[in-house]
């Protein structure tokens, strides 16, 4: 009878020992997946994020797109934004407002006789004073960059026609 006290005690302590061990495994259980739960939720919201991000992205990047226009200036082509010629020339900013068909998204070249090579100077202003307009202006661009008087006088010229800010 003894020894079957003993191995029923036995038995109680194993089973008791088991009992706790699996309430510390429920409980670790239940904490991980809490854990796991957060995870996922922190990652659907990070989703959404990214899907919210992209979109607005690709809505950017549909707009850039068209409004980009093609310009042949005197036989170069160059490729821009309207947004950028109207912020930064009257002359643009006149042709586009007047212009229903040139407000559309422009398919074709736009041409315009006149030199190209001093519009690409002029050009290039615009752009470098769309990006950063305190940094420079047209005459001190012109001055560093063109160093032959004839060049500058016809650059200017060109500016008046474009109306250049």
């Amino acid at each position: 009878m003894k020894m079957e006290k003993k191995i029923t005690n036995h038995m109680y302590i194993q089973n008791k020992d088991f009992n706790d061990n699996c309430l510390i495994f429920k409980t670790q259980f239940a904490h991980f997946e809490n854990k796991i739960n957060n995870y996922r939720a922190v990652i659907e919201k990070k989703d959404k994020l990214w899907n919210d991000y992209k979109i607005k992205y690709d809505e950017i990047i549909s707009k850039k797109k068209s409004d980009l226009i093609r310009l042949n200036v005197g036989g170069q082509k160059f490729t821009t934004y309207k947004e950028m010629l109207i912020s930064q020339s009257f002359y643009f900013k006149s042709l586009f407002k007047s212009s229903t068909s040139l407000n559309s998204n422009f398919t074709d070249e736009l041409f315009i006789d006149r030199n190209g090579d001093q519009f690409e100077l002029l050009l290039n202003y615009m752009i470098i004073s769309y990006a950063n307009p305190v940094k420079t202006t047209f005459f001190n661009y012109i001055l560093l960059r063109i160093k032959d008087m004839n060049i500058q006088n016809k650059v200017l010229v060109e500016s008046d026609y474009y109306i250049v800010s």
